[in-house]
């Protein structure tokens, strides 16, 4: 697995998706975590969680 950092424009373009999608969402959510699968035959996946993310439970402890 390999960690993609995004540029500034893709970042934008992230923020914006989040807001739309919490626009159209019936409970107005936002989601939490996007997971961005890339296959290296250009194939793609796009996986969304609306959980609280891991990293800020265990700030919780």
């Amino acid at each position: 697995m390999y960690e993609l950092r995004l540029g500034v424009d893709t970042t934008n373009a992230f923020k914006e998706l989040r807001k739309v999608m919490a626009q159209n969402d019936r409970e107005s959510r936002a989601w939490t975590i996007c997971d961005l699968d890339v296959q290296n035959d250009g194939q793609y996946d796009f996986k969304f969680s609306y959980d609280e993310p891991p990293r800020l439970a265990t700030l919780k402890n």
